[in-house]
């Protein structure tokens, strides 16, 4: 069995003790990086701590302060980065809502709606055994849900787990809804072949620009023309239910570096839709848009008693295809 290693990383007055087995899955700290800031609440700092989860393959990068659970995720056999990130986003308009698009894996839940950003999490402590990772909290300020996530890395693996756990502390039901949205740009940047692989019979149309991809509502065979990201016409998006995939899984893929990043979970999570959006090659001539596919990932009327905790799972894996 490998030899565990103990390090110890201090945030301030949390002393967080993590693993690193025989050096080839372990944690770093930056806090030289300067972050715009997104709300006005004193917990931002100018410059957040950067956790980089890193093993032989992966380098995970999560800013929980700007409520990025994952900011980057970097394949270190090609050194791209999978996911459009920005450390100074400028403001963008999304569904006639300025917010500030900095990128990565975030959740819809809680959600500062003044700002219309994630709130920022807190670092609670980080995994022993074999795995690397770190776990991050916070509590909805309106229903005092507590929601934890943890993002976990074997040694060796070219996958990371995300599991977010949200549990009702208070004395009444109460019923939400949640989504993480995955900014996904497979080898560092869109090529007009960056394509989307949903393995599914038919998929809705959405909102697009002058209703270039047809009318809101219907129904289309998939894969269709606009699956590939050179084919956007305008910004676009389409939707699915999970329940009619025939695997839990969506793959984003660019031929011209053969990477893909893929998402899948587990059949038992109650993930209910999808959606995929994107500005297609028209992203430049938007604000503080980018290249790629915005997915968001729904599970939607979560109910939960008084006391009860409901589980969620996605693995993120990156790979030559």
């Amino acid at each position: 069995m490998n030899k565990l290693k103990r390090v110890v990383i201090v945030w301030g007055l949390l002393s967080l003790p993590t693993f690193a087995v025989a050096q080839p899955c372990e944690i770093k700290v930056i806090t030289d990086m300067w972050f715009r800031a997104m709300t006005e609440m004193a917990s931002e700092k100018e410059y957040p701590e950067v956790i980089i989860l890193e093993n032989d393959t992966l380098q995970v990068w999560s800013v929980p302060n700007r409520g990025r659970i994952i900011l980057d995720l970097v394949y270190k056999p090609t050194g791209h980065s999978q996911l459009f990130s920005e450390r100074s986003p400028l403001p963008l308009k999304f569904r006639k809502l300025y917010t500030f698009e900095f990128g990565g894996i975030y959740s819809s839940f809680p959600w500062h709606k003044r700002d219309n950003v994630p709130l920022p999490l807190s670092v609670a402590q980080s995994e022993g055994g074999e795995t690397c990772g770190v776990v991050m909290q916070v509590e909805d300020p309106e229903t005092k849900l507590r929601v934890q996530t943890t993002i976990s890395l074997l040694p060796s693996s070219a996958e990371c787990l995300i599991t977010t756990s949200m549990r009702n502390p208070t004395q009444r039901d109460q019923t939400i809804n949640y989504s993480l949205i995955i900014c996904a740009r497979p080898g560092g940047y869109a090529t007009d072949d960056t394509e989307v692989f949903v393995p599914i019979a038919a998929v809705k149309v959405g909102q697009s620009d002058g209703e270039w991809m047809g009318k809101v509502g219907s129904e289309v065979s998939w894969p269709t023309p606009w699956s590939r990201w050179g084919n956007f016409k305008g910004a676009g998006s389409f939707s699915l239910s999970t329940g009619a995939l025939s695997t839990p899984e969506i793959i984003v893929y660019n031929p011209q570096t053969r990477e893909e990043l893929r998402l899948r979970w587990l059949p038992t999570d109650p993930w209910t839709s999808c959606e995929v959006f994107s500005w297609g090659p028209g992203y430049r001539t938007v604000m503080g848009a980018f290249d790629g596919f915005r997915i968001e990932l729904q599970a939607e009327n979560i109910s939960l008693a008084p006391g009860m905790e409901q589980s969620l799972h996605l693995y993120v894996g990156v790979g030559p295809r």
